[in-house]
């Protein structure tokens, strides 16, 4: 066993994205429980910062046509959170009204290769 410092606080310095417009690099996207009710965990690389988004199912429509995310019927995904990782998107960020991360207008740019 060796040993390490484990921070419990969630005060990671990654863990804010400052308002404005990056480019993304999806890690991975994990669903998840929370309080019985299924979202997903989205892990992110910009600026060389690695960050984590959560958003509602209702909240990835946008984000998962820009991605290339098969649809059909319309609001209906199907969806392999493995064949996202790697992919990138352009997206700003700003914290909505309770002050929670959210990401908006969508973009998947020419110049970056999926």
């Amino acid at each position: 066993m060796s040993r390490e410092i484990l921070d419990t606080s969630s005060s990671y310095p990654d863990k804010e994205i400052p308002e404005g417009t990056y480019t993304f690099t999806v890690h991975i996207v994990t669903k998840k429980d929370i309080k019985g009710k299924s979202g997903y965990e989205w892990g992110l690389e910009y600026d060389g910062k690695t960050v984590q988004v959560l958003m509602w199912p209702n909240q990835m429509g946008p984000l998962l046509r820009v991605l290339g995310v098969k649809e059909d019927p319309p609001n209906k995904f199907m969806l392999d959170t493995t064949e996202l990782e790697g992919k990138k998107f352009t997206a700003t960020a700003y914290k909505d009204k309770k002050g929670y991360q959210q990401l908006k207008d969508y973009k998947a740019d020419d110049d970056i290769p999926f």
